[in-house]
């Protein structure tokens, strides 16, 4: 297994993306050696909003309800109510 992935602008760049496509702004990339130069080529120079109104696919939702009727709703409440230790 290969550890040498190659992480540069263009990869960077699709992931702020991807923010974006799902309709949110905000985003943080972090690399615990400080080393953005790296990727700096792949942030804007001027901030302005960028996201797209995010609309999800009828399968999507389908999965998603899918989801719900197994449980996982159910779930999230029952953790949601669960007081904190």
């Amino acid at each position: 297994m290969t550890r040498n992935y190659p992480y540069g602008p263009e990869q960077a760049k699709a992931q702020i993306r991807g923010v974006y496509d799902v309709g949110l702004e905000d985003w943080i990339f972090w690399h615990p050696g400080s080393k953005y130069e790296l990727i700096s080529a792949a942030f804007e120079k001027e901030l302005k909003p960028q996201a797209v109104k995010y609309a999800p696919t009828p399968d999507l939702i389908k999965q998603v309800d899918l989801v719900d009727r197994m449980g996982a709703k159910a779930a999230r409440d029952k953790v949601a109510k669960k007081p904190a230790s």
